[in-house]
């Protein structure tokens, strides 16, 4: 609907811009299935990104800092320096700190959110004052590359930083794991850190260590440092969540329960 600026496809829906249509392998699909070319042409529509489903990796794209945080109610509106410029949309989902927010209206400076309730109790955005920095990466275009794991930006707990220790050029840090998320985590698994990316390390009594190699350090909001006790967003790996969800009625087998504690 040049329109309207939308492109809807039987499945999935997704949003196209001359940039990315140009760059996709499935143009000509696209331009044949939906004679696109008129909005391709005058590249009316936004980037691409899922309609629903909308998922995100744990590469962080960008850091920006926090300019204010409104309270209405039990609700928030955050604002945020916009590091984006003009390739952000409202609409568009982004991950703060590994929550998926949508940008509810921005500029060339700045960008705002919404905040429900929910959202607010479990992630970290209550806590957010000026100033501070925060991870940001938006939704994970079609076609693009899956370079870190799947991540939701849907926060199962705000949990703390245990201890801190230098090695080497990076930094070791591990991660209180609250009791109830336990199961969801294993050695050499995935687990995202404030929407960050990581690789569990070692699973040492009730905290999964994390080790944050200099890149990391330098393209995330741990560059401004990480102490003993920091406030931190976890997102358990999805894949975990199903394959718990569909073995928790066989676990009362204590020998099927015990070859799984093993694996």
């Amino acid at each position: 609907s040049p329109g309207k600026g939308v492109i809807v496809m039987r499945d999935p829906v997704v949003f196209c811009s001359g940039e990315h249509y140009r760059k996709a392998p499935f143009k000509s699909t696209l331009r044949q299935a939906n004679n696109l070319q008129s909005a391709y042409q005058s590249d009316i529509v936004p980037r691409v990104h899922w309609r629903e489903g909308t998922m995100f990796t744990g590469i962080i794209e960008k850091t920006g800092k926090v300019a204010r945080l409104t309270a209405s109610g039990p609700e928030r509106t955050l604002t945020l320096d916009n590091p984006f410029g003009n390739d952000i949309a409202s609409g568009d989902s982004i991950a703060v700190d590994g929550a998926c927010l949508t940008v509810t209206a921005f500029d060339a400076k700045q960008m705002s959110f919404f905040i429900s309730a929910e959202t607010v109790k479990k992630t970290l955005a209550a806590n957010y004052k000026p100033g501070r920095s925060v991870n940001l990466e938006r939704a994970l275009a079609f076609g693009g590359r899956l370079d870190g794991h799947i991540v939701t930006g849907h926060v199962d707990a705000v949990s703390r930083v245990a201890s801190v220790k230098k090695v080497g050029a990076g930094v070791e840090i591990a991660v209180a794991i609250p009791e109830a998320f336990g199961h969801l985590t294993v050695d050499r698994g995935s687990i995202a850190v404030n929407g960050i990316s990581l690789t569990i390390a070692e699973l040492r009594g009730d905290t999964a260590v994390v080790s944050l190699i200099p890149e990391t350090l330098s393209r995330t909001a741990f560059a401004g440092g990480v102490t003993a006790g920091d406030a931190v967003n976890l997102e358990f790996d999805i894949l975990g969540k199903y394959a718990a969800r569909l073995l928790a009625p066989h676990l009362r087998d204590d020998r099927l329960r015990s070859l799984i504690e093993k694996l």
